[in-house]
């Protein structure tokens, strides 16, 4: 039997006997699947919580021969805010893709592969050109390539033969001549906070910015690109760092090929781009999906963080506080000072305030509104992450759970019904099988954000309880919400507030029977949603997961210059 790692077909071997590894290699209907290895939540748990370990094991010995490597001698703290977001995703990508090579040469030891010419492997740029690779076939193909040769695994080689396209950019940056001049004259001031990516809307940056009445000022660095051709001699030092586990000796024995250019090669020109020309160090630094994917903004961050600046991070969606398993909220965390959530805490240096995204909502309700509106999430072909939602194989059954709903409504629910599909399709071909469902249903909804959409909807209904539920809520929209049991793993902190929700009929595990709530109230949803279990519900989970309804401007000027202020003032 033959083993199809990606949707390469060159690499499927000759054989018609073949078994594909994920649904990724786009295999033919009703082809065989390996075995998932997270069919077993308790294992996909365990390995969340493996990969956190191993961050904490390999930072200090990466962080130190990178200290070797570039003559500096910073903190490990500094090297976890540079790579630390990194080195997770690196971490949750091999573990995954160990874990499905460990699976199928458990059920088939003498399976054959083909692997990727080592001529044709990539080394990425930094963060976001490595996981823009890491949804490509190409980039799959290597790692699998590199774990199997790693294992000894010993198969014939092929060369891609042409160049892949590049992916679609994610994360795209606008770099300029003017935002150039802006930075520069931001240094020259250097204000005591800085800001950059910190909420939804970047006229919401803009009104604290000026209720700290220049104070504070907008982050605009810019890095140079990064070298594109890997020094071997340098990486070839990486080699030898210490691993335990078999995760963390995959890791190192693939680091030299896959650390991004950016921190080795490209280092020395980055670091001085970004520190280079302040007038003074700023007091404090707030960001929030900053801290995963600006490199600009990590590499001033970690040095002004050495000489006593504040890093603040803060929750820009739904799940943080929730889930069991959230490595965003975790890496978004790592070598914060603070952490602004939406309204709850564990007692770790997180500090409840209101949110610009969701508490401006209150009021949009249209009492006269018709629509039933039903918005999806989606999921890329190849898993990023090992976190408490669908991943891999599970997807195809999420996408059957949102067309059972679907096909579960009937009467005017049906006959009003508005469906959202996720804004990038990855792959699954959602939107034409939503259409398909219900093909009487408005689904090619005109280019708007999804809060827009609420403005028209009586009955909002999602399939997860994340940022979308928490705006609707936010907005006081009725919405229902629907998710499978085994990927409703919550912590034991928020296992209450969750059964609130069960117990209003707000969140059901089955999708037909959140389709018959939602006919059965489409009707006249505000008799359901006035009741006294929903309002329980509501007021619970308003306060404490969807930013409240108190102003939120004051409060978050107020949290900034408190954490500002002179010790002994």
């Amino acid at each position: 039997m033959h083993l199809a790692t990606t949707a390469l077909r060159q690499f499927w071997g000759d054989s018609e006997d073949r078994i594909f590894l994920g649904p990724w290699c786009r295999p033919p209907k009703d082809a065989p699947l390996a075995p998932d290895p997270w069919a077993s939540r308790d294992a996909l748990h365990a390995a969340a919580e493996e990969i956190e370990v191993s961050i904490d094991k390999l930072l200090p010995p990466i962080s130190a021969r990178l200290n070797e490597i570039h003559l500096t001698s910073f903190s490990d703290r500094y090297w976890s805010i540079l790579i630390s977001p990194w080195l997770s995703r690196y971490l949750h990508f091999l573990k995954d893709r160990i874990s499905r090579l460990n699976s199928v040469f458990e059920a088939y030891p003498d399976i054959t592969f083909t692997l990727l010419d080592p001529r044709d492997f990539r080394t990425p740029l930094d963060i976001e050109n490595f996981q823009d690779l890491g949804f490509t076939d190409a980039y799959n193909l290597q790692i699998f390539s590199q774990l199997l040769s790693h294992k000894n695994k010993e198969g014939p080689s092929l060369s891609l033969g042409r160049e892949t396209a590049a992916p679609e950019k994610l994360h795209p940056r606008n770099f300029s001549t003017l935002r150039e001049k802006a930075d520069k004259v931001l240094r020259l001031l250097s204000p005591d906070v800085i800001v950059t990516q910190l909420f939804s809307k970047r006229s919401d940056q803009l009104k604290l910015l000026a209720s700290l009445a220049g104070r504070a000022g907008l982050f605009l660095g810019q890095l140079p690109t990064s070298p594109t051709t890997p020094n071997k001699k340098l990486r070839d030092e990486l080699q030898t760092l210490p691993a335990t586990t078999e995760l963390e000796k995959a890791a190192i024995a693939l680091l030299p090929i896959n650390l991004p250019t950016l921190y080795l090669e490209g280092y020395a020109a980055a670091r001085n781009a970004t520190v280079s020309g302040w007038r003074k160090r700023p007091k404090l630094i707030a960001s929030s999906t900053g801290w995963i994917f600006d490199e600009a903004l990590k590499f001033a961050a970690a040095e002004f963080a050495e000489d006593g600046t504040l890093l603040i991070g803060a929750q820009h969606g739904g799940g943080y506080g929730q889930h069991l398993d959230i490595p965003t909220e975790t890496i978004e965390r790592r070598g914060r000072d603070q952490w602004i959530s939406w309204g709850w805490s564990d007692g770790k240096s997180v500090t409840p305030l209101p949110s610009p995204q969701t508490a401006p909502l209150a009021g949009i309700r249209d009492p006269k509104a018709t629509f039933l509106y039903f918005t999806v999430n989606g999921f890329p072909l190849y898993p990023y992450l090992i976190h408490g939602f669908p991943i891999g194989h599970q997807i195809e059954e999420n996408i059957a759970m949102q067309e059972k709903f679907l096909q579960g409504l009937e009467g005017d629910a049906a006959k009003n019904l508005r469906v959202r599909p996720y804004w990038h399709d990855w792959g699954w071909n959602q939107k034409a099988r939503l259409k398909a469902a219900r093909p009487d249903a408005q689904t090619d909804i005109p280019e708007s954000t999804f809060v827009e959409g609420l403005r028209t909807t009586r009955l909002a209904v999602i399939d997860n309880v994340e940022t979308c539920f928490l705006e609707a809520l936010a907005a006081d929209i009725p919405v229902i919400a629907f998710q499978e049991k085994r990927f409703h793993r919550v912590r034991p902190s928020a296992a209450e507030d969750f059964k609130l929700l069960v117990d209003a009929k707000m969140l059901f595990s089955d999708p037909e029977a959140a389709a018959a709530h939602a006919c059965s109230v489409y009707a006249n949803p505000n008799e359901w949603w006035e009741s006294a279990p929903v309002r329980k519900a509501k007021k619970r989970w308003v306060e404490k997961y969807a930013g409240g309804t108190k102003p939120w401007l004051p409060a978050w000027r107020n949290f900034i210059l408190g954490m500002i202020k002179p010790k002994n003032g």
